[in-house]
């Protein structure tokens, strides 16, 4: 668990890591120069927990660079990652520990989340692809994982040495994407986590730079999979969701239907992943030429949405005309 001045919700973080049904563990935190009195109340905590392992740095190194430094002295064979501003309910460590223990294939497990706000109030379920494939398939456009919920296999990390130092805010999805080609993914369908958002959270801090990192992870993962250059503009809009102009939306509309037909092509998807990955990429040509209808050329992708999966762009269809049923009549009544 690295640390920077995380005072105001550390103690909250460390006990719910503590107060874990498994308790076969050593807790590595990495002080990353903090500033507050972050440091005290760590070794508040390590004075009473033999458990614990301190780590100091002199001054500000990153979450890159704490995280690679704890895991060089970490022994145990799974490394589990950790926020000092998230809550880890009691049983996630034995979930996860359990699950790779009875799955040799998979090297990395992830679980369900739920947001918090600084306060502790519950906000939305951060609900993850379970499969490999569809989290594969999600690690192209998206995020696969809530990196604080993750467990993965110790060796499989250092397969590929660690963490890239060079992606300020978004190791987390490069070390995913470099890892999606020597181990199989899950995550849990259960919440585990309590993900705390506020006015500090490194999402924030750096969002700009955290997204062109983020869209340089997903455009060597879809390039994996294509075999030709995606250009990083499109997977930069991609990830800020910003579509402005129909030629974006031209672009992005290819993109998922070239990378969809790569995608099945090349794996042995299960009946479930197929059908999941149909959906997805249906409702995202769907939504797109729906939301450009305007212009003849995104009629195409209207028929591309219909061969991948004629239910799911139906459905969506009759979601969006109930939809405009319901206001129509409502603005009539008023």
């Amino acid at each position: 668990m690295p640390v920077y001045n995380g005072e105001r919700f550390l103690s909250e973080a460390i006990e719910s890591i503590l107060n874990q049904t498994f308790q076969e563990f050593e807790f590595i935190i990495v002080d990353d120069g903090s500033t507050d009195k972050s440091w005290q109340t760590l070794q508040r905590f390590a004075s009473n927990e033999l458990r614990i392992l301190l780590l100091k740095n002199e001054y500000n190194i990153g979450v890159s660079g704490s995280l690679n430094k704890g895991l060089k002295i970490a022994q145990g064979e799974y490394i589990a990652l950790m926020n000092a501003d998230d809550i880890s309910l009691p049983g996630r460590l034995a979930a996860q520990v359990s699950f790779l223990n009875k799955n040799k294939n998979i090297g990395l497990v992830g679980t369900f989340a739920q947001k918090i706000d600084g306060d502790g109030n519950r906000l939305e379920m951060m609900r993850y692809p379970v499969e490999h494939n569809k989290i594969l398939w999600t690690l192209c456009l998206d995020t696969p994982f809530a990196n604080p919920t993750v467990l993965l296999r110790k060796y499989i990390l250092n397969s590929v040495a660690g963490y890239s130092e060079e992606l300020v805010a978004s190791e987390d999805r490069d070390l995913w994407q470099r890892l999606s080609s020597v181990t199989q993914f899950a995550n849990l369908p259960k919440v585990y986590l309590l993900y705390r958002t506020h006015d500090h959270n490194i999402s924030i801090r750096y969002k700009d730079i955290q997204a062109i990192n983020s869209a340089k992870a997903g455009q060597r993962m879809m390039q994996t999979i294509l075999r030709h250059e995606v250009p990083i503009k499109i997977c930069l809009k991609i990830r800020l969701g910003r579509i402005d102009t129909v030629n974006d939306a031209i672009n992005f509309a290819k993109l998922i239907n070239r990378l969809y037909h790569a995608f099945v092509s090349k794996r042995n998807l299960s009946a479930q992943e197929s059908r999941i990955i149909r959906h997805d990429a249906a409702l995202r040509l769907f939504n797109l030429a729906w939301s450009w209808k305007s212009d003849n050329r995104m009629h195409e992708f209207f028929i591309d949405a219909l061969q991948i999966s004629p239910y799911s762009s139906f459905n969506e269809l009759w979601r969006k005309i109930k939809y405009w049923i319901f206001h129509t009549f409502k603005k009539a009544s008023l």
